[in-house]
């Protein structure tokens, strides 16, 4: 779409002052624009708050909703988390916005029941039961929904001795190798052609995930056995790798070594629409899905419509977390649509007993989040030893905070000690995360400080720093979210002689010279986004304003990163701001669930 000049944008809207104001004021921007003016050459009859919602349902698009939609007077998702006005005043508020498009989708749904049919196929939207839609969004979902219920209607091909299976499980609960909650999630996932696995932190998802593998492979025949094609996946490549290692622990027979592992990217290979307009062109008989809370509409749909007939997929993972960086939070709406349905609730497992967290303060500060329980999460910080709040003051009163954060966490770096083995038992100690790369609080200011700061301190001929990789090499076994040390004299202007070394298992490392590494950033912090899957002794939270515009889903994600203690910067306005609402994509899946 080619987008005309702002100012012949805004002359083109005249007579619609509540859209040229917002317009204007930078809360539409000109893809907005361009698709209201393009429903009006299509309809006749568009109003000025018909067209509101059209803009509405493209900027909610931006952040990750598949449509927008209201109930009773409230609309969803409010403006108010969508964007800012920069000159609000009491004629363009977020109660008005509010008001004006929901009439604007009421409106709309009028005048599809009365469009003509092939009007309604040219449309780029959709309007039905309180709901507008983008037309592609509404169609990708239609499609998420045939796919799920192609599944569900199959019945897994690979068989197992059932009671060979129940023995092997009686007989590892019996030894306490598992709770009676974790034994019937093992029971369901692997009797299903689609498995739903699902707990907070540190509930034991890949340890029940490992039991349920072991118990299915040895219950298989010599036959199956030998031809099982299987493989273990997440979004990320740190993910899968730390998931594998996970199974392992458990799993001890070769066939997980011959199971393909990596990315879901990788697994499903590039998008071909050749190839993927067939369906079941993925030859595997089991798939394992580690972090499912992280795939967007658009992966989970190329992932559905693979699987062959008869094979079995598992998806794990934690809907509380946070949601993937493009569209959608669906693997929160199959848990909560399938819960509801009276024929499919048997595929959901969830476990809820924690172990991660040590302290319960912190599983309790945890739950105050998910609750929206604003009192009872500040009562915790203003009196628990294990959560310490810090107010941010003046700047030189937060450069001294960070300095000193430098000096408590870091000083191992300067220390003449510099095995591996000393240096990697630090990595699990600390962290200091922050939900954004740019600002005061964000990623890149802070590792430029830090480093700044171990430069004048280091009195060693090289630097010992914290990496992070940001891309896969294959080819040397790194992938996105990696943590390893550099020894360089300048990062950014790295030398034959440089090296880095990353842990391949416990006391083992392997060294790559740093002119091979892929892209990386220092790791002194780390977005929160970057840390799901990992845990920490303590974690330092940075909480800037424009973090609480995630919603609750990113504190909630940072204080589960801490096992022992944790250490918040922030302002009690801004957590009241991000704790009052969630951060969960909209979509239409969960009724739809409830159809099939």
């Amino acid at each position: 779409m080619n987008f005309l000049p702002k100012h012949k944008l805004s002359a083109r809207i005249g007579e619609w002052p509540f859209v040229k104001a917002l317009f204007e004021n930078d809360f539409f921007g000109s893809l907005e624009l361009e698709l209201i003016l393009e429903a009006k050459k299509l309809f006749s009859k568009l109003s000025e708050e018909m067209a509101l919602a059209i803009g509405f349902v493209s900027l909610a698009e931006k952040q990750g909703h598949l449509l927008i939609q209201y109930e009773k007077a409230s609309l969803f998702p409010p403006s108010r988390v969508l964007g800012e006005i920069q000159e609000r005043d009491d004629s363009l508020s977020f109660e008005k916005i509010d008001l004006a498009v929901t009439n604007g989708i009421k409106a709309l749904e009028e005048l599809f029941q009365d469009l003509p049919s092939e009007e309604k196929e040219t449309s780029f939207i959709l309007a039905e039961k309180k709901k507008l839609y983008l037309k592609k969004n509404w169609k990708q979902e239609k499609e998420i929904v045939y796919q799920l219920k192609r599944i569900l209607s199959q019945k897994p091909t690979l068989k197992i001795n059932l009671d060979g299976f129940q023995a092997l499980l009686s007989q590892k609960h019996s030894q306490n190798l598992f709770d009676e909650v974790q034994a019937k999630a093992i029971n369901s996932i692997i009797h299903h052609s689609l498995g739903l696995l699902t707990g907070g932190p540190g509930t034991g998802k890949t340890y029940t995930a490992a039991h349920a593998l072991d118990l299915f492979f040895n219950s298989l025949s010599d036959d199956g056995k030998q031809n099982l094609d299987a493989a273990i996946a997440a979004p990320t490549g740190k993910a899968a790798s730390h998931f594998l290692a996970g199974l392992k622990k458990i799993v001890k027979d070769d066939w997980i070594e011959k199971a393909d592992c990596g990315t879901l990217h990788s697994l499903l290979g590039q998008e071909n629409q050749f190839e993927e307009s067939k369906e079941g062109w993925l030859s595997k008989d089991l798939v394992l899905i580690d972090e499912a809370s992280m795939i967007d509409s658009h992966l989970l749909l190329r992932l559905l419509k693979a699987m062959k007939a008869g094979s079995r997929l598992i998806l794990i993972g934690d809907k509380h977390q946070l949601p993937p960086v493009d569209a959608g939070s669906l693997f929160g709406d199959f848990l909560d649509g399938f819960n509801k349905h009276v024929f499919f609730q048997t595929i959901i497992s969830e476990l809820e007993k924690g172990k991660r967290q040590e302290t319960e303060s912190l599983s309790l500060f945890g739950e105050a989040i998910l609750k929206e329980d604003i009192e009872t999460a500040l009562s915790y910080l203003k009196s628990d030893e294990n959560l310490e709040w810090t107010e941010w003051g003046e700047k030189s009163k937060n450069s001294d905070l960070i300095k000193s954060i430098l000096h408590e966490n870091f000083n191992f770096l300067l220390e003449e000690e510099d095995s591996l083995d000393f240096l990697f038992s630090h990595l699990k100690r600390f962290c200091a995360l922050t939900p954004l790369r740019k600002g005061l609080f964000g990623v890149e200011h802070l590792n430029s400080f830090f480093l700044k700061e171990i430069k004048k301190l280091n009195k060693k001929e090289t630097l010992v720093l914290p990496i992070m990789i940001t891309k896969n090499k294959a080819s040397l076994q790194l992938f996105n979210g990696e943590i390893g040390f550099l020894f360089c004299k300048d990062p950014f202007q790295l030398q034959k002689g440089d090296r880095a070394y990353f842990q391949t298992k416990p006391q083992e490392f392997k060294e790559i010279p740093a002119l091979l590494l892929p892209e990386f950033d220092l790791a002194f912090s780390f977005t929160i986004h970057k840390s799901q899957g990992s845990e920490f002794e303590k974690v330092l939270i940075l909480f800037g304003e424009e973090g609480a515009n995630f919603g609750k889903e990113i504190l909630y994600t940072a204080v589960t990163r801490a096992k022992r203690k944790l250490t918040l910067f922030s302002t009690e306005e801004i957590l009241k701001k991000c704790v009052a609402f969630s951060g969960r994509r909209l979509s239409g899946l969960q009724e739809r669930i409830l159809d099939l």
